[in-house]
């Protein structure tokens, strides 16, 4: 979704210049269009236009204009098209208010016909810009600045976050949070406010998140936080080991490529956060629940389908992986006091997840986070949570969160069958084991994928459709790959359990379609291979993707060999090939690879 920052000094006037670092560091949540506004001798000025950030500094030179106070956005379009009427932040009629908001606001359009009559300028399609002309009215009824925020508030339906800056009073931003996530930094002299910690990294290590139903006074000395009637709220800030550097490409062309290779790191994170008293929690609760349901989104989902399965061959228990958007009509009568849910969130802020868990919460049920942020929503409304320790991911694909999410969903499977009694201590420790010996065969399937997937790709990328299929454990990491494949290079793909094939979809398959097939070596492997000869016979073209031994080298134009290791553990190193092919595809085709068209990071909509 979008991305917000504010920034006020008592110091240092180059707030503009700060303003643009942040939102680069945002781009990642929106990139239709962007602006900055700033209070400079007593007068409100705004810059805006389509397109990104850089654009924006070439054109109107944001960072030689000096300014202490500030707010900026960086828009991915919901109401209204990407135009520079509609690009944020928004004025009021006389130019004294400016707003910037993540999320929608529903009853925008009601708003702007209301507004109208009372006599008031509209001047974009945009949800945001009838909270500037609300807090206006107020403010003309002598109410102070946050009081007319406050008052504004009631009046807007949705989920959102905002902030607001008035010539009124100079010396503060209010921001204010009901449903999507601003976090709170805390400098010397300087305060800030931003959608994610990314934006903050260069400016201060210290942050507040704010919670649901909250608004924040900052001024460049102090910040207070409040709830909607107006109570104060004490929270003490959080401190973050993360650099400025974990939010920088460094040496790689694009953050998609830097955060691949950072898997092997960063999965260590995984395992050694996995260790803590907090598993013992979360595995306590699964026990002592009748149900147990992962809901996810996206990669978050084929992570959660992956451990389905983990859950099944290590706990022996029945724990579905169900998309959060279609949970409530599929099992929402089922839920009790009775229920645990385990929602699993990169960003702890995916408006589906939150939304469903909320509403399981409201039945009892106990709620399980598995997220990377914290200070996320998910984090505060789960009775206990596992951190996956991924660290910032910029690039809009997942790629280490997802694989952080597969370590620390694999854990819990293990630790789970462990103290169920369905795997004993010596099996839990062979495969805890293997686990920590993951980093080497990661870091290996790497470098053997970055030579081979550039070659496979300049073959394939005129493809207009790919299928890619697996039988039992590595189905999820079929999903994966696919969803990699259609975000960044904007080929069809498809994933398939390949079973699946003979019910319909080889109808599809002729000598122009692409197949590309995970084997796994355990007792599907043979069900695959047959699925493959199939697809063989009708002269589809074959990549095999599998480990130790080749296997089903007579059907396959490409074989793909990933290091040997324990099927039970083969979705970790399967699904790096599957990355890089997306990658490469993605390059070959001119695109946008951390920036793809219509997508963006963190979904705080539905």
């Amino acid at each position: 979704m979008c991305g917000i920052i504010g920034i006020i000094s008592s110091n240092d006037n180059r707030v503009p210049k700060k303003i643009t670092e942040g939102l680069n560091r945002l781009t990642y949540r929106g990139y239709d269009s962007c602006g900055v506004a700033i209070i400079s001798n007593g007068k409100l000025e705004i810059v805006k236009d389509v397109g990104t950030v850089d654009k924006l500094e070439k054109i109107y030179k944001v960072s030689e204009k000096r300014s202490f106070i500030g707010i900026g956005h960086t828009r991915w379009a919901t109401h209204g098209r990407p135009t520079q009427e509609n690009a944020q932040p928004h004025a009021d009629c006389d130019f004294k208010i400016a707003v910037a908001e993540n999320g929608i606001i529903s009853n925008c359009y009601e708003l702007d016909s209301e507004l109208e009559r009372e006599g008031h300028i509209i001047r974009s399609r945009c949800d945001s810009e009838p909270v500037a002309h609300i807090v206006e009215k107020y403010l003309k009824k002598g109410m102070s600045f946050e009081e007319s925020v406050l008052k504004t508030i009631p009046s807007l339906k949705g989920l959102f976050a905002l902030v607001l800056i008035s010539v009124h009073e100079p010396d503060k931003i209010i921001a204010v949070r009901n449903g999507n996530p601003l976090m709170i930094g805390i400098g010397n002299g300087e305060n800030y406010v931003a959608s994610d910690l990314p934006a903050l990294l260069s400016f201060t290590n210290k942050y507040i998140p704010l919670k649901d139903g909250e608004i924040a006074i900052i001024t460049s000395e102090s910040v207070t936080i409040k709830d909607f009637n107006g109570k104060i709220v004490v929270r003490k800030p959080f401190i973050t080991d993360l650099t400025p550097e974990s939010a920088e490409k460094g040496k790689f062309e694009t953050f998609m490529l830097k955060e691949i290779y950072e898997q092997p790191t960063v999965i260590q994170n995984a395992i050694l956060l996995a260790e803590t008293k907090y598993m013992d929690k979360f595995v306590k609760h699964i026990l002592e629940a009748d149900k147990v349901f992962m809901i996810a989104c996206g990669s978050s989902y084929n992570a959660s389908l992956v451990a389905s399965y983990w859950f099944n061959k290590l706990a022996g228990m029945c724990i579905p992986a169900v998309i959060a958007s279609e949970f409530n009509e599929l099992y929402g009568n089922s839920v009790d006091e009775d229920t645990a849910i385990i929602g699993v969130s990169q960003s702890g802020e995916t408006q589906h997840v939150v939304t469903t868990v909320k509403q399981a919460k409201e039945k009892s049920a106990k709620i399980l986070g598995v997220i990377n942020v914290l200070g996320s929503q998910l984090m505060y409304l789960s009775d206990v949570y596992l951190p996956i320790g991924a660290g910032p991911e910029i690039c809009v694909l997942a790629t280490k969160t997802y694989m952080n999410q597969l370590m620390t969903l694999f854990l819990a499977s293990l630790h789970t069958g462990l103290e169920s009694g369905r795997i004993d201590r010596s099996e839990f420790s062979n495969y805890l084991s293997l686990a920590r010996k993951l980093p080497e065969k990661l870091l290996s399937t790497i470098n053997m994928s970055d030579k081979i997937m550039p070659k496979l790709s300049g073959r394939y990328y005129k493809q207009q459709s790919i299928l890619v299929l697996s039988h039992g454990l590595n189905y999820g990491t079929a999903c994966e790959g696919s969803l990699k494949i259609k975000e960044v290079s904007y080929i069809h793909s498809e994933a398939l359990p390949s079973g699946e094939l003979l019910h319909g979809h080889l109808a599809l398959v002729d000598d122009k379609m692409l197949n590309v097939f995970l084997l796994t070596k355990d007792d599907t492997m043979e069900f695959t291979l047959g699925n493959m000869s199939e697809v063989h016979s009708r002269n589809g073209k074959i990549i095999a993707i599998t480990a130790g031994e080749p296997v089903g080298e007579e059907f396959s134009s490409h074989m793909v060999i990933v290091p040997e290791i324990d099927p039970l553990l083969s979705p970790f190193l399967y699904v790096v090939p599957l990355q890089f092919f997306a990658y490469h595809l993605a390059k070959k085709l001119g695109r946008n690879i951390d920036q793809p068209r219509n997508l963006a990071k963190t979904i705080t909509v539905t």
